[in-house]
């Protein structure tokens, strides 16, 4: 069954371009013409019941039991992150297929975490395809995940697939294709697409967010970047972000990011740019050594929570520099991070005299020693991912 084109978004990356693609069509049955790498699908956990009407249902028709493919898998990224992926499937127009399992089935995660862990089915994908260094085009395809028995909101999903799939297409990692399916749904294809030009719409607002004064940081930062000669893995939209971050719009930023609410009205308004700025840190070389950042005030709970041996998760962006801040030793509250996956951002900034090193938003460092002179000195190590979430 050939799989049905009803809108796309064309996504740019150095000189190549990438397609986001909503579809209608049998996941199960694709042609040849069409050959997917990995098919993704969603299940409760461990169980692969062939329901009429689902992913599942339609391969057990096709002679493909998702039951038999789990009892001997490639990789099991389970419990930490709720997916799994396939060995080779022989006789398929797909390779191999990816399954969701989030535990809303035992009420253990809250349905917000459902969406938000999506992102994390992307780097899987990259995560196998980079140790098997493959580094070829692959075309990927999906449901609207957990809408089924889980009973998630199929708009709600939509939007959290178009916003994964048009980072991860930004991203250096050769995703070609993304198709995104919503064949069998409750909503009708008229919704859906309604739901997509919105979500288009968004995701081309990244440079005009109703903010108080955004604007302004915004003119600036267009003038910064389209001064600049940007390399071959970063585009104006990517340089453009993060250029805003480095101005004083980043306390507007990590302030709704400190919220924790995917689902609030400012984070929704402000995904646009997320977005853009999560793909651009993600396409510069990684930062390995000390990191620097000096903190005028630290809480009593941030004090005990910063303890030898404590596990530390930072919800919003972390800045840093790789030199020490002139004048830091005055400063009462010192940080060295052993870099692993930090970002050099100064040819992009507005400040490139700052030297900063950007890290992730969610960055989790481990503190490994704290000693308290003319100021307290925290040494830490930044912990390594085993699956980007940004």
């Amino acid at each position: 069954m050939v799989l049905e084109e009803l809108k796309k978004i064309q996504i740019e990356h150095g000189k190549s371009i990438r397609e986001v693609k909503l579809v209608t069509g049998n996941l199960a049955s694709i042609e040849e013409s069409q050959q997917i790498d990995y098919l993704i699908l969603s299940a409760l956990p461990n169980d692969y019941t062939p329901i009429e009407g689902s992913v599942i249902g339609a391969l057990e028709e096709q002679g493909i039991s998702v039951k038999e493919l789990s009892e001997n898998k490639l990789i099991d990224f389970r419990p930490k992150y709720p997916v799994w992926v396939s060995r080779d499937i022989k006789g398929a127009n797909f390779n191999r297929i990816v399954v969701y399992e989030p535990n809303i089935s035992t009420k253990e995660e809250p349905i917000e975490t459902v969406y938000s862990n999506i992102r994390f089915i992307f780097s899987a994908i990259q995560r196998i395809e980079e140790e098997e260094k493959k580094n070829q085009p692959i075309n990927i395809a999906t449901s609207l995940l957990s809408t089924n028995s889980a009973g998630s909101d199929e708009a709600t999903m939509l939007e959290e697939l178009f916003f994964s799939a048009v980072h991860w297409a930004a991203m250096k990692f050769p995703f070609k294709n993304i198709y995104i399916d919503i064949y069998h749904t409750r909503l009708s294809t008229e919704e859906l697409c309604n739901k997509w030009d919105i979500c288009d719409k968004m995701y081309n607002s990244y440079d005009n967010l109703d903010f108080d004064n955004y604007h302004v940081y915004a003119e600036k930062a267009k003038e910064i970047i389209e001064e600049r000669e940007l390399p071959e893995y970063m585009t104006f939209r990517q340089a453009f972000a993060i250029c805003v971050y480095t101005s004083s719009f980043y306390q507007t930023i990590n302030s709704i990011l400190r919220m924790n609410d995917t689902g609030s009205k400012d984070y929704k308004k402000l995904r646009p740019l997320l977005e853009a700025l999560d793909s651009g840190l993600g396409n510069i070389s990684f930062y390995k050594g000390n990191a620097y950042r000096a903190e005028v005030h630290m809480s009593d709970d941030r004090l005990a929570e910063n303890s030898p041996g404590n596990y530390i998760t930072n919800l919003a962006y972390t800045s840093t520099a790789y030199e020490p801040m002139e004048g830091a030793e005055d400063v009462d509250y010192q940080f060295i991070f052993n870099s692993h996956e930090g970002s050099i951002i100064e040819d992009f900034s507005f400040y490139p005299y700052e030297h900063e090193v950007l890290f992730y938003r969610q960055m989790n460092y481990l503190v490994l020693n704290v000693t308290e002179t003319k100021f307290f000195l925290f040494e830490c190590d930044e912990t390594k991912r085993e699956l980007r979430g940004e």
